[in-house]
């Protein structure tokens, strides 16, 4: 008998009959969490009743006890009628953190009084002083934020000092502390589960590590691993070391503190390597809560080490999903970072598909490819009779000096630049083409299509006429 579901209504504690179906996903990452209900529902009346912004909770009674527990509490953002069936999607408090935007300066704060005005004026969150708890506070912070939500803020102010938890409880108090979830009252052992699925999360590696320090995050360091990117770049038939770039800034950390940034680099560098996680398929695990440690032995896998749960799916049906990492120093910080990319909830504002809230773990599971490429050499034309002027930079120097006359108005040589800008993603889907002579990524790139580089040449009046190219590098920094 699976563990027991019941929805309710958190002022009148109503419980809502002919529920016949809850599926709850519960997330180290805040942001992913949701909830999908299902009704029988012969006159829809229930599309009225469970209206947008309506808050609902969902309690669980798990097997063995006799205690009911409230497992979500959310708010509602989707509904849907098919068949004498109604559909209802939740997302849960935390989101309100990411439902406006802040246009306000701060001057010379302390950043946990910043969070305490931005989730005052711009959520319906309850906030207590002592609930905000930095364990390397920002201090003296002066800054200016524009058409940003209150959760961007926060995540910025955390960066800089341990990448604490942030979120809302959910008697929509906010919290803000460093992740502590203890043990999980279970161990995954043989019986205990019904199918297991394993892979080393390569896309969580990194070989290079650029932070940023001191006021304003003006000071940096670099520290590599060349032999890795050497490895990596052979593997894939490339000449060139392949560099997997992750950039952090820490302006806790004051400006000169150079043996300081660089232990730091060095210590993010070092919990670069692959993870090991799994989606393990279980049963009544309503108790469980995502950031736990739980034993786990797989005897085909050969594996029976402790792993920490990054995602918990709940389905009153009885077939519940658990999504562990390795556990490891600084594997909460991976499983945020690989987190980043789940949010299309509240990209369509409330288009909420059920199936995409668990995008952002299951999606490890499936290959991808990120490019993170910057020309360092160019390469130009040697010996060649150009019907313009010698091309020039923005300077006004020359860029290279022809073996031959100029004739007519001049030729443009144009380098264009593709830039991804922080917090967007660029796609490039199948059968396209991306033509660019730089990519600078600051935020991801999607890419199922191609990227070819190179100077785009582009004669404004005129042509050119030569016997082609001599001594040409083309020289790039690659990160997939």
């Amino acid at each position: 008998m699976p563990d027991r579901y019941r929805v309710r209504d958190p002022g009148t504690d109503e419980i809502f009959a002919n529920n016949t179906q809850t599926q709850i996903d519960d997330a180290v990452n805040r942001f992913a969490r949701s909830a999908t209900l299902d009704f029988i529902d012969r006159g829809s009346d229930l599309l009225e009743e469970f209206g947008d912004y309506r808050l609902v909770d969902v309690d669980v009674l798990p097997i063995g006890s006799d205690t009911w527990q409230r497992r979500f509490s959310g708010f509602v953002v989707e509904q849907d009628y098919d068949q004498s069936s109604t559909s209802v999607d939740l997302l849960s408090h935390d989101h309100w953190l990411k439902r406006r935007k802040v246009d306000r300066e701060f001057v010379d704060m302390d950043a946990s009084d910043i969070v305490i005005e931005v989730v005052e004026d711009f959520s319906p969150l309850s906030v207590d002083p002592a609930d905000v708890q930095f364990v390397d506070e920002p201090t003296n912070v002066t800054e200016r934020y524009k058409g940003v939500t209150p959760s961007e803020i926060i995540a910025t102010l955390t960066e800089s000092s341990a990448n604490e938890q942030f979120g809302a409880t959910n008697d929509l108090e906010f919290f803000l502390r460093e992740f502590d979830a203890g043990e999980a009252d279970l161990e995954l052992t043989p019986g205990r589960y019904r199918s297991t699925e394993w892979e080393d999360d390569n896309r969580a590696q990194i070989n290079q590590v650029r932070l940023k320090y001191g006021e304003d995050g003006n000071e940096e360091v670099v520290v590599s691993d060349k032999a890795a990117q050497k490895a990596l770049g052979e593997s894939i038939g490339s000449e060139q070391g392949v560099i997997l770039e992750e950039s952090k800034t820490f302006e806790g950390i004051p400006a000169g503190e150079q043996s300081t940034a660089r232990a730091k680099a060095e210590a993010i560098l070092e919990r670069g390597e692959p993870i090991t996680i799994g989606e393990i398929e279980t049963f009544n695990v309503g108790q469980v809560r995502p950031g736990q440690v739980v034993f786990v032995e797989d005897p085909d896998a050969g594996i029976a080490r402790d792993f920490r749960i990054a995602d918990v799916q709940l389905d009153s049906t009885g077939l519940d999903t658990l999504l562990v990492a390795e556990n490891r120093e600084g594997v909460i910080d991976k499983l945020t970072a690989l987190s980043d990319e789940q949010d299309r909830i509240e990209a369509r504002e409330g288009d909420l598909d059920p199936d995409v809230s668990v995008e952002f773990l299951t999606q490890m599971f499936d290959f991808k490819v990120e490019w993170n490429t910057r020309l360092l050499e160019r390469s130009f034309v040697d010996r060649q009779l150009i019907l313009g002027n010698v091309n020039t930079d923005a300077n006004g120097d020359r860029l290279f000096n022809p073996r031959g006359g100029a004739l007519g108005n001049e030729f443009s040589v144009e380098f264009t630049t593709e830039t991804i800008a922080a917090g967007t993603t660029r796609t490039i889907n199948t059968n396209q083409r991306l033509n660019t002579g730089n990519v600078e990524l600051n935020g991801n790139i999607e890419l199922e299509g191609s990227i070819e580089l190179g100077p785009e040449k582009r004669p404004t009046d005129g042509g050119y006429l030569g016997d082609g190219f001599n001594n040409q590098t083309l020289l790039t920094e690659t990160e997939i």
